[in-house]
């Protein structure tokens, strides 16, 4: 009875707990993050998780934010460019398909953010119909949107670069990608707020065409996969002369990933072999992607073409196009995905 006086005799305090908004971009050539908590930059990795095998020794040298290595469920992952450095590891990206559960899993804790969150993310296609397993045998048809909403909510125990973390998602949101870049293109006046606007988000293997209208609903939609950077980068590396380059330098012709990453830091050629460049080359394998993709457009867009009063280019690799083009081209188009994302869904 004492015990019981003295308990109800202080004052208590509820206690609660803090849940932030994260916002996640997968994209196939890397994943961007911003968390309300720190909401003063985004955090970017390359789409690349390498899974080490039982025993192997990870590469700690490369061990940073930017490349962290991740303890998950008893298996070890090495995510971001340094899965590169492994034999096998530029078989580990995400090729295309961001619908996959397991890898929107391990990219979700290589960006590092603890604590409890709600999660918002985009998707080509949220309503995308999937197979998935029920159960040993069972399997259902079920939407992109269905699988990850259910999929991604739980509680997360994992080691971030040697550091226990504990991850909660509480509630996942999912958009369709490219979206929140019209809404915030047309709030900001870059293309007209009335009629329909075209956006090509091009990513590194799929370039993304959303037709929306003056509504803001999206009235067109296609997917190209393998028509993103990556379709520069192969005609690159088939190209006869810089094999042949690759062939005088005595050096190996350069896998895509790493051509891939030597476009994106603004470079001609892969590591430090010079003499094996594509800096001639260059321009007209661009001119020949970009007037493809144009084409791709004209044809879907169809009967839609009248309404067209903006077009625009997000994505990783619509710098590369800015002489080509006089659509609007965000100045920071490789993140301009991810910041329309967190403020329109913010002043929602």
């Amino acid at each position: 009875m004492t015990n019981a006086k003295r308990m109800t005799s202080q004052p208590t305090t509820a206690t609660t707990t803090q849940v932030y908004t994260q916002w996640l971009d997968v994209g196939n050539y890397s994943v961007q993050t911003i968390n309300a908590c720190d909401c003063t930059s985004v955090k970017t990795i390359r789409s690349l998780v390498y899974p080490l095998t039982l025993g192997e020794t990870p590469l700690t040298s490369k061990r940073c934010e930017t490349s962290p290595l991740v303890i998950y469920n008893g298996r070890t992952y090495h995510a971001g460019e340094a899965a590169l450095s492994y034999p096998n590891g530029s078989e580990a990206t995400v090729k295309g398909d961001k619908t996959r559960l397991s890898k929107q899993v391990e990219l979700l804790l290589a960006t590092g953010c603890a604590g409890d969150i709600n999660l918002v993310l985009t998707v080509p296609d949220p309503y995308e119909e999937t197979q998935v397993l029920v159960g040993a045998s069972v399997i259902k048809e079920q939407t992109v949107s269905d699988m990850l909403t259910t999929g991604l909510v739980g509680d997360y125990s994992y080691i971030h670069n040697g550091v226990q973390l504990h991850l909660s998602v509480k509630n996942v949101t999912v958009i369709q990608e490219g979206l929140p870049a019209v809404l915030k293109a047309r709030r900001d006046s870059h293309v007209p707020n009335h009629g329909t606007t075209v956006c090509l988000d091009i990513g590194g293997k799929t370039c993304n065409l959303l037709v929306v209208d003056d509504i803001g609903d999206v009235v067109g939609y296609m997917s190209m996969l393998g028509q993103g950077g990556i379709k520069l980068a192969t005609a690159l590396q088939s190209n006869g002369l810089y094999r042949t380059r690759c062939k005088r330098a005595n050096v190996s012709v350069p896998n895509i990933e790493r051509i891939m990453s030597a476009i994106a830091a603004g470079r001609h050629y892969v590591g430090s072999t010079v003499a094996a460049h594509w800096e001639d080359l260059f321009a007209d394998e661009l001119t020949r992607w970009y007037s493809s993709l144009v084409g791709d457009v004209e044809a879907t867009l169809g009967d839609l073409d009248s309404d067209v009063t903006g077009m625009m280019l997000t994505g990783g690799n619509a710098n590369l196009l800015r002489s080509l083009t006089d659509a609007f081209i965000p100045e920071s188009a490789e993140q301009y995905n991810i910041v329309a994302l967190s403020e329109v869904t913010s002043h929602a």
